[in-house]
C-alpha cells in the first residue's frame, strides 16, 4: 500500500489543496452583541475561577449554554436567573448574586 499512498500524495500536490469546507450559516438569534460579549467574558473569567475555587470542573458552576443565556438575556433579579435554562433554583442559590453582579 505504500505506492498507493506515495501516488495519492503526488496527486494532492500536483492538483493543490482540497476545496475549503463550506461554512455553516449561523442563526442570527444566537449571536451576541458587543455588551453581551463582554458580560459573556465577565462570566467565563468568574466560572474558571470559581470552579478552581470549588475544585469542581467549569461546567458544574455554569453550562455553556445557561452562560450564554445569561449574557444574553441579562437577568435582572434572582427569580429571572433561577428560570433562565440550565441555572435552576442550586446554582442561583450558590451563585446567583454574583451572577448578578456580572451581569449589570
Amino acid at each position: 500500500m505504500a505506492n498507493e499512498l506515495l501516488d495519492a500524495i503526488e496527486a494532492g500536490i500536483k492538483h493543490g489543496s482540497p476545496p475549503p469546507k463550506p461554512r455553516k450559516q449561523t442563526d442570527p438569534a444566537k449571536r451576541l452583541d458587543f455588551a453581551s460579549q463582554k458580560r459573556m467574558g465577565r462570566l467565563r473569567d468568574w466560572r474558571a475561577a470559581a470552579a478552581k475555587k470549588a475544585g469542581v470542573t467549569t461546567l458544574a458552576i455554569l453550562p455553556n449554554y445557561a452562560m450564554f443565556e445569561v449574557a444574553r438575556e441579562r437577568p435582572r433579579d434572582l427569580q429571572e436567573l433561577e428560570a433562565t435554562p440550565g441555572v435552576g433554583r442550586s446554582r442561583t442559590e450558590k451563585w446567583g448574586t454574583e451572577i448578578l453582579k456580572l451581569v449589570r
